[in-house]
């Protein structure tokens, strides 16, 4: 049984015969089996992060053409995720903003919301998150 519990999530396997996996062929399924289940769980990785907001946008460097996928996880100064409003990230490019993103909650993931840029053109560029949007005072984030 796999089911989402504040950030993370959790499994709960109901049997007590793993062991036998290693059984003449040691760590052939058992450890495979287990860095798999870890790998499941586990959200990916943020670029940037501290204790209110982490955010990332994909890879490194993209094509021309291509798309950047937002991520940013949102939390009020006691931890808790903030779940609803609607922050943007902000697009800049060689120094000049170029967009405003608006990101979605995803309802799968509480405190992650989500967005995508519009087509990259070349440049160098920076994300930069504007909480505004977010639907009380008492869950504001500090600004950056």
């Amino acid at each position: 049984m796999r089911r989402q519990f504040g950030a993370g999530q959790v499994l709960y396997l109901a049997f007590d015969e793993a062991w036998r996996w290693r059984f003449q062929v040691a760590d052939k399924y058992h450890e495979p089996f287990w860095h798999q289940v870890a790998q499941a769980l586990m959200e990916p990785p943020y670029a940037v992060l501290d204790k209110q907001a982490a955010l990332d946008a994909g890879a490194a460097n993209y094509r021309e053409g291509d798309t950047a996928r937002i991520r940013a996880r949102l939390r009020d100064v006691l931890g808790r995720a903030i779940t609803q409003g609607h922050p943007q990230a902000l697009l800049f490019r060689d120094g000049q903003k170029v967009a405003a993103i608006p990101l979605v909650a995803d309802e799968s993931n509480g405190g992650i919301f989500r967005g995508k840029t519009p087509p990259l053109t070349p440049g160098r560029y920076e994300l930069r998150l504007d909480p505004h949007g977010l639907i009380s005072s008492s869950t504001a984030l500090r600004e950056a």
